[in-house]
């Protein structure tokens, strides 16, 4: 195997570049539909993928794809998705953001209920503590450990405290000959 240098590389590929560019601009019909592709505006992935659109008369559940989204939103989506920021700053300025919209203490973007539900179980857990925060779930002594669900709930979302609880209950097992028990009513 010969060994290429990163020199090499660089002015092999600048020039692999200028000659794909020059070809492709010889040819101006030679857009994404002419070489086979199609525009991903323009795909129907329920249809390619044969899944069946309803009309949502249930209301916002995440396994019902949860709402269609307004127009302004599908929008904003689209201007965002043109536009890479760094996903820790956008996660504490839309928080601070919805926190004052809420006039509320503190707020966090989640990709769902279940997500907020894991999320929140460990901020109750842990109590703002740091250190705490830092060392779920290997590190859990002197943290809570229940979590009480509402019965209407059970099955649909304790899954997602359990997540946490579990972690907890694996780690005090195992980390501990005094066993603490867990439970979620």
């Amino acid at each position: 195997m010969t060994r290429i240098t990163r020199r090499k590389l660089i002015r092999k590929g600048a020039q692999a570049i200028a000659a794909g560019s020059a070809a492709l601009a010889a040819f101006p019909a030679l857009g994404p539909r002419a070489l086979g592709k199609q525009s991903a505006a323009g795909v129907d992935y329920y249809q390619k993928l044969g899944v069946t659109p309803f009309i949502n008369a249930a209301g916002t559940y995440t396994v019902l794809s949860a709402s269609t989204m307004a127009d302004e939103v599908q929008a904003a989506v689209a201007m965002a998705a043109k536009k890479p920021v760094n996903l820790n700053e956008l996660l504490e300025a839309s928080g601070a953001y919805l926190a004052k919209q809420l006039r509320c203490e503190a707020a966090l973007v989640t990709s769902g209920a279940a997500a907020a539900l894991v999320v929140g179980t460990a901020a109750c857990v842990t109590m703002g503590n740091d250190q705490a925060i830092l060392g779920i779930p290997t590190d859990t002594a002197g943290l809570k450990n229940e979590v009480i669900v509402q019965k209407s709930h059970r099955y649909g979302y304790d899954h997602a405290s359990a997540t946490v609880e579990s972690a907890l209950w694996r780690s005090r097992r195992l980390s501990s000959t005094n066993r603490h028990s867990t439970s979620i009513r």
